[in-house]
């Protein structure tokens, strides 16, 4: 992979003018415009159907049974089934805790299910996608 960031990097020096300067949500910056992401594996993607089954409504979830998954299609799925999640708990329609105190807790519980690395969400758990090595 660092072969093909170098070449990346190389043709963004080149032509600059191909390029914008900021990178996709939750990917990983290696330099201005360039950034990674670990694409979904299979079981990751039958375990966001299987959330967006349980906590989404019928016609949500055939919607996105029937659309690609992607990196960034399992991460929005998750953040629309953590939605959905905190809307319904008890701490937030109790008062007991402020809605943003729930998502976090579930949205961390959703990463977790998925497979995908809260604390660099570029990545997938258990990949080696690291961005010092890709960095120069």
């Amino acid at each position: 992979m660092k072969k093909v960031v170098d070449h990346v990097k190389e043709f963004r020096r080149k032509k600059p003018e191909r390029f914008i300067d900021t990178v996709p949500a939750l990917t990983g910056k290696l330099a201005p415009g360039i950034s990674v992401g670990s694409e979904p594996t299979k079981p990751m993607k039958d375990k966001i159907m299987t959330l967006a089954n349980k906590y989404l409504d019928h016609k949500s979830a055939n919607a996105l049974n029937n659309s690609g998954v992607s990196f960034g299609s399992v991460r929005a799925i998750s953040f629309t089934i953590c939605s959905a999640m905190t809307e319904a708990d008890k701490d937030y329609t109790s008062g007991r805790k402020t809605y943003d105190e729930v998502y976090n807790k579930n949205l961390k519980y959703v990463f977790h299910q998925v497979g995908i690395d809260a604390e660099k969400p570029y990545r997938n758990l258990g990949d080696n996608l690291e961005l010092d090595v890709l960095q120069d």
